[in-house]
């Protein structure tokens, strides 16, 4: 790896700070001065310094955000915020790559990849189905069934929702969702399809509601609650993140009487 590829993806400096840096010696491979910035190093075992500072690289980091609503997940937009915004200065200088995408409306968990080959090693395990992802939702009416496995194509591709009732209230019903697959808004056109629409969906939902408790709603309730996949780098482990529900979606289960 190009040294100033790795001080950029660690995070360390840009590669225009990474130049300024190293005219005053400031970067340092066993400990001796280089000023060319295009040396080829090996992470795992040189010694990298910068300004006198131990710089440690781990080949796969992955960034977990609690996504809030209102902010799209794409890397750049001309006119909305994204998720890269949100992100403290010290991560936006590694050039994250998003595991995947939520709607804009959709809270929870979102995970970035530090680098392009952590990113790659993480899609490969959405591919094999080898990631869990847990969504919960509040849809309309009450859902009869304790759980239910939803297999309906979706733009032609097969698409697999298992849902799990976990509560019934006041005509609407709290449900836990698990995909196996990542079709474009699949557990939103899956529950539509099923006749049990997410609440505050402007899209796959109601259309003329007259419960005015629906009104209250400000977005669609849908939250990503838990990523787990196995890690790519070490076969033992697992990573596993977890974000529990906002305000406004606790706020809601309230209103249709599940929750306190």
């Amino acid at each position: 790896m190009r040294l100033d590829k790795f001080l950029s993806e660690t995070g360390t400096a840009s590669r225009s700070e990474s130049k300024k840096a190293a005219r005053v010696g400031g970067v340092t491979v066993n400990g001796v001065a280089v000023k060319d910035l295009s040396v080829h190093i090996d992470p795992d075992k040189d010694r990298i310094a910068y300004m006198d500072t131990p710089v440690i690289y781990q080949k796969y980091i992955y960034i977990m955000m609690n996504k809030p609503d209102g902010v799209i997940s794409s890397t750049e937009d001309g006119n909305d915020k994204t998720v890269l915004d949100l992100l403290p200065e010290k991560y936006g200088r590694l050039g994250l790559f998003p595991c995947g995408r939520l709607d804009r409306d959709t809270t929870g968990c979102l995970l970035f990849a530090k680098n392009f080959a952590a990113y790659e090693a993480a899609v490969e395990k959405f591919k094999v189905r080898g990631v869990k992802k847990l969504y919960h939702a509040i849809v309309v009416g009450c859902y009869k069934l304790a759980r239910k496995t939803i297999n309906a194509e979706l733009d032609g591709q097969e698409a697999v929702s298992k849902v799990l009732r976990e509560a019934v209230g006041d005509d609407a019903s709290f449900l836990k969702v698990m995909i196996e697959t990542g079709r474009t808004n699949q557990i939103r056109r899956h529950l539509a399809g099923d006749r049990f629409p997410i609440i505050g969906d402007r899209v796959y939902g109601l259309k003329n509601a007259r419960d005015p408790r629906l009104m209250q709603v400000p977005r669609q309730m849908l939250h990503a609650s838990t990523i787990e996949m196995p890690h790519p780098k070490k076969l033992k482990e697992t990573i596993k993140v977890h974000s529990p529900l906002p305000a406004d979606f606790r706020a809601a289960l309230k209103l249709f009487g599940m929750g306190k």
